[in-house]
C-alpha cells in the first residue's frame, strides 16, 4: 500500500500528517477528512487510509481546516499553542541559554564551596 499523503482543504497543497496549521494558508486543522465518505478523525487513524472506508484514493487524504487565522484580530482567539512568537529567535535557543545559565551558576557554587 502506498504511504498516505495529506493535503490542506482550504489550499490544497500538502500538509505532512503531524501539522496543526497549514503552513502555506495558514489555516488551523481540526482533524483529518475522507474525502469519499466524509469519515473525520485524527490524523493518526488514516496511517494507512480510511479507518471507515478504506479510500487511500492514490494515499490522498484531506485535512479539514477550522477557519481561524493565526494572529488575526478576528475577536476570536486562537488556541495558545498557535500564537506565533514575536521574536525572530527560534524558542530553542531561549531554553539553550537557559541551561547554559544554570549550568554556569552550579559551577560557581561548587568554585565557592571548594575555595572556602
Amino acid at each position: 500500500m502506498s504511504k498516505v499523503h495529506f493535503f490542506c482543504e482550504h489550499c490544497g497543497k500538502e500538509v505532512r500528517a503531524r501539522d496543526k496549521v497549514c503552513p502555506h494558508c495558514g489555516k488551523f486543522f481540526s482533524q483529518v477528512r475522507c474525502p469519499e465518505c466524509d469519515y473525520q478523525g485524527p490524523a493518526e487513524h488514516f496511517a494507512m487510509g480510511c479507518p471507515q472506508c478504506g479510500y487511500s484514493g492514490h494515499g490522498k487524504v484531506e485535512a479539514v481546516y477550522e477557519d481561524v487565522d493565526v494572529g488575526s484580530s478576528s475577536g476570536k482567539k486562537p488556541p495558545s499553542y498557535l500564537k506565533k512568537s514575536s521574536s525572530p529567535i527560534p524558542d530553542w535557543i531561549f531554553g539553550l541559554v537557559g541551561v547554559v545559565f544554570f549550568l554556569v551558576f552550579v559551577a560557581m557554587v561548587v568554585v565557592f564551596f571548594i575555595t572556602q
